[in-house]
């Protein structure tokens, strides 16, 4: 940019960017870019993702380039902006994942032949899941969650929740057992059924 020895300088470039400096936008730009892609990687599971969301992070910052708040450390403000989007993605598909799965239950069924004895299993089966799921504690359905409905792997997980990828398997053993032993009744039902349908 035209005054080369600011080009390093946050302060600079934010009171230049707030005045509608495209080069001053540039070099922040070029500047924070990279640090912002890799950051998204500890959440997003595709690089094409990360790079979404830093884009869509710096075109915000263009457009609210006038109204931006007093920011005294604008790496930080960037990757907690990141870690904001990432999060709200998480949520989105979680919520998407979860209505795709309620429509199977209820169209699986059909699919399989509208038999009103399948269609009441599924109800049931539903509705124990839904049950095993609540009766969780939170660390437990912290990390059910991440893993079953939103895909991360342990590693992702444990960037969110800020505990180690032991800790993360740990809970999952626990969730798993607790699964176990609320299903364990239904078992020899479900396998019944599941032989049921391959006849």
């Amino acid at each position: 940019m035209r005054d080369e020895k600011y080009a390093h300088n946050d302060k600079y470039l934010l009171s230049a960017l707030c005045k509608g400096d495209r080069e001053a936008f540039d070099c922040i730009f070029r500047k924070y870019y990279v640090d912002v892609v890799m950051f998204c990687g500890r959440f997003m599971n595709r690089i094409e993702d990360s790079e979404d969301i830093a884009q869509s992070i710096f075109l915000h910052i263009w457009d609210m380039r006038e109204v931006l708040p007093v920011i005294t450390n604008f790496k930080s403000y960037l990757l907690k902006s990141a870690q904001n989007m990432c999060i709200n993605e998480l949520h989105r598909r979680e919520k998407e994942r979860r209505y795709s799965s309620e429509q199977l239950v209820r169209i699986q069924p059909y699919v399989l032949g509208e038999d009103i004895n399948k269609m009441l299993f599924y109800s049931e089966l539903k509705k124990l899941i839904a049950s095993a799921e609540a009766s969780l504690d939170k660390k437990e359905w912290d990390v059910w969650r991440l893993s079953r409905h939103a895909g991360l792997k342990y590693s992702e997980i444990a960037a969110i929740l800020g505990i180690s990828v032991r800790a993360v398997e740990d809970r999952m053993q626990r969730a798993k057992r607790h699964f176990l032993k609320i299903l364990d009744q239904y078992w020899a039902i479900a396998t019944l059924f599941l032989t049921f349908l391959q006849t």
